[in-house]
């Protein structure tokens, strides 16, 4: 039988993915803020990613799923 792994995510990296993406509630897209040093941290321990100009935003995806299910 196989045997599920856990692996933790760094303390700093889950903190700082935690702290762009919430405060009291999601942060408006608009909004989220991060410094350099604090990305390239958690990027660095695989919690973030670079953007693109291709990323779809959240409202987007969920106005667009009745397209979806067409």
């Amino acid at each position: 039988m196989y045997k599920q792994k856990i692996i933790e995510a760094d303390k700093k990296a889950k903190k700082i993915l935690f702290n762009y993406f919430w405060k009291d509630g999601w942060i408006d897209d608009r909004k989220q803020k991060i410094n350099d040093d604090d990305f390239l941290y958690a990027k660095e321990k695989g919690l973030m990613f670079d953007f693109s100009d291709e990323i779809i935003k959240h409202d987007d995806i969920i106005k667009n799923i009745p397209d979806l299910l067409k």
